[in-house]
Parts: C-alpha cells; sequence; structure tokens
C-alpha cells in the first residue's frame, strides 16, 4: 500500500514544527515522513484490532515504541527528546521511556543493544584508571546497564555518574568488558 498525500502548516506552525524536529522549514517534508509513517501505522494497527489500548499512557507508550523504528533509525529515544515531543515533564517523560522498554522489550531488543553498542562504542577509555566514560541523556539505559551486570555478577561496579556532570558516566574495565559482552557482539 502507497498512501501520499499534503498536509498544509501556517508559516508560524511550520516553523514551531520546525523547532521541535530540530530542521530547517526547507527539510520538514524529509524529517516528518517518518512521523507519518509511525502515525499511520497506529491507525492501521487499530483499525486491525491488533491494539486495543484503554489509558492514554499506552497510547502514548505505542508511540514512543512506533518512534523508534520509523523517525530514529532503530535508536532509543533520549529523555529530552520524548519531553520536547509530547510536552512531558522530564519525569515523565523518564517514566514512559521506561515502560516502553519494559513493555515492548522484544519488539525493542535489538533496538535497545544497538543503542547500548552505540554507547559504549563511543565510551572513552581512560587507561590510567582502567575505567571508561560514556555519555548518555537517558536514565532508563542507565538503570538497563545496571541491571545487566547486577544480573552476570552483582559483585561489579556500578555504572555510575561523574560528579560535576549532567549526563556523563564512568565504569571500570571489568564492568564495561561484562557490557560490552552483552551489546558489542
Amino acid at each position: 500500500m502507497h498512501i501520499e498525500f499534503d498536509h498544509e502548516l501556517s508559516d508560524a506552525d511550520a516553523q514551531t514544527l520546525a523547532d521541535v524536529l530540530n530542521c530547517e522549514v526547507d527539510d520538514l517534508d524529509e524529517h516528518f515522513s517518518g512521523f507519518a509513517q509511525a502515525a499511520a501505522d497506529e491507525y492501521v494497527q487499530m483499525l486491525l484490532g491488533k491494539n486495543a489500548f484503554k489509558r492514554a499512557n499506552d497510547f502514548l507508550e505505542f508511540r514512543i515504541y512506533l518512534l523508534v523504528g520509523y523517525v530514529l533509525n532503530g535508536r532509543l529515544p533520549d529523555e529530552a527528546m520524548v519531553s520536547r515531543y509530547f510536552q512531558l515533564s522530564s519525569t515523565e517523560a523518564r517514566a514512559r521511556l521506561k515502560s516502553v522498554t519494559s513493555k515492548y522489550q522484544r519488539g525493542l531488543e535489538r533496538q535497545i543493544k544497538h543503542s547500548v553498542r552505540d554507547i559504549l562504542e563511543d565510551a572513552d577509555h581512560d587507561e590510567e584508571n582502567a575505567s571508561h566514560c560514556i555519555a548518555v541523556n537517558n536514565q532508563t539505559i542507565i538503570d538497563l546497564l545496571n541491571s545487566t551486570l547486577a544480573s552476570v555478577d552483582g559483585n561489579l561496579s556500578p555504572v555510575s555518574k561523574v560528579r560535576g556532570t549532567v549526563a556523563r558516566y564512568e565504569m571500570p574495565q571489568a564492568s564495561y568488558d561484562v557490557l560490552w559482552a552483552r551489546f558489542g557482539t
């Protein structure tokens, strides 16, 4: 099935939408097409009776799940993005992300693995201290990393916030190695 349509926006709305999506107004067609595909998929699944949601949060979480596939190229959003797109507080965005990764864990398993692998690949290695530092603005990912470490060996050191930073975390080499074995391959 191939669906194509036009949607007219006022100049002010187009500029606001471009600001939210971090793009130029001239690039809105390209940046918004994934959202349109996600919305169409949501309606198709609803009309086919595949999702019978009753709570508003269920709809919201399903939309976040669809964004991973249609907008974010299989990467998990961070809390700031969820907050910006859905006009939620950072606390509510964190709660929704945590719920999405739990509720859709089987459907997101590959995406979560790739997101974590990318984070671990970008880690700064500190040979002197035998540790690795990562930059992550997503508490759900940090919780996932620490729960993975705990499930492997409760004696491993956690991924912990670097004091005085907003979104920088560190872990010793042993913890990094366990996480790389789980997510990097």
